[in-house]
């Protein structure tokens, strides 16, 4: 909730701080207002990415062995659907189809039987 008040605030001060200080002769009141912006939010997001380094670690620490294990067992990630959740909470992944050479299908449709 503080970062929100304080993104906010960087706005409000990047806004009405520059109406009365001094531009450049190049600049234009955006520019001067986008600057004034950037130089509040570069703090606000280097102290953000402090607060939350250790715990984005420890997650990527408990996901990283589940990750390789499943990179292991998928050999290729666009083979497969988006998962679908199920009415009944399920969670299924479905492979795409894979293109079929048309003779090999009709094959598929019409097995020979041999006597």
């Amino acid at each position: 909730m503080s970062l929100k008040l304080n993104l906010y605030a960087a706005i409000l001060v990047g806004t009405f701080g520059t109406a009365g200080a001094a531009q450049d002769a190049d600049s234009s009141p955006l520019d001067n207002l986008l600057r004034e912006l950037f130089n509040e939010a570069v703090p606000l997001m280097d102290q953000f990415g402090k607060e939350i380094e250790g715990d984005l670690r420890e997650g990527l620490d408990a996901i990283l062995p589940f990750a390789l294990r499943l990179r292991d067992m998928v050999d290729d990630f666009g083979a497969y659907n988006m998962p679908e959740v199920l009415p009944n909470g399920d969670i299924i992944i479905r492979r795409k189809p894979t293109q079929q050479d048309p003779a090999d299908s009709e094959k598929d449709q019409n097995p020979a039987i041999e006597l």
